[in-house]
């Protein structure tokens, strides 16, 4: 704010003083980052063909809420995976005994 009293060298090295300031601020809020948090409920939709796991959001935008068809997995059912195999059995001993 402008004083009376101040003499045009002072508003002159008072502005400069303001404006360096306010450029320290605008480069510290160009450093933070600013996280939107997302929730989309529980992933409670199934693929009817691959059984994959997925959030209503996540449904094709031509389906509708009552009968999501779900394309990033399978395509609908155009992709078939064989079935994953089952892990092997390892014993607890086997992890933290391991003989070279």
């Amino acid at each position: 704010m402008f004083e009376r009293n101040e003499t045009s060298e002072q508003c002159q090295k008072r502005l400069a003083r303001e404006r360096k300031a306010n450029s320290r601020k605008k480069q510290k809020n160009v450093n933070t980052v600013k996280v939107t948090h997302h929730d989309f409920g529980r992933m409670d939709q199934r693929c009817h063909h691959c059984d994959a796991k997925f959030w209503l959001q996540e449904k094709d935008h031509k389906s509708n809420r009552t009968s999501p068809i779900l394309m990033m997995c399978c395509a609908n059912g155009k992709i078939r995976l064989p079935p994953l195999l089952e892990p092997p059995i390892i014993s607890i001993e086997s992890i933290y005994f391991i003989s070279f």
